[in-house]
């Protein structure tokens, strides 16, 4: 599978074809069972017109691991495993800089641009389990 970046500004360059980096199971530290987890991420697009993996972790069962990306239209996204999540309201595809997390809560899930809410739908139980992780694709690097 493909692990190599380029470093850019300080920064690292994800091209959506054959960049990506695999953590193992206890490198990415999103919580447990039914805890809070917080997951943000810097994030600047040049193009759009196909789905965006930014960051994929856990198990395979269902709501045991979950996907943060962009839509094909450029809309940030979280899904669970079996479960799709909230979409935003905003596009990110205009080439600038933007914040962008996921917030779960108490059964929530609040997405959020720029420090702005802009998503939210009430999640299945989730229940993370300790699993691969991937900045750049999912854990199986299947889908970029």
């Amino acid at each position: 599978p493909p692990t190599s970046v380029d470093l850019w500004r300080a920064g690292l360059v994800f091209d959506g074809r054959t960049a990506a980096i695999r953590l193992f199971a206890d490198d990415l530290l999103v919580g447990r069972g039914r805890a809070p987890f917080t997951l943000e991420a810097w994030v600047r697009t040049l193009a759009h017109g196909r789905r965006m993996v930014l960051l994929d972790f856990g198990a395979a069962g269902a709501h045991q691991g979950g996907t943060l990306s962009l839509t094909a239209e450029g809309r940030l996204a979280f899904d669970l495993r079996g479960w799709a999540g909230p979409v935003s309201s905003v596009a990110l595809h205009d080439g600038l800089w933007h914040h962008v997390a996921v917030v779960a809560d108490d059964g929530l899930l609040r997405l959020h641009v720029d420090g702005q809410s802009s998503g939210e739908a009430r999640a299945p139980a989730i229940d993370l389990r300790s699993g691969p992780a991937a900045i750049g694709a999912t854990v199986e690097h299947t889908d970029r």
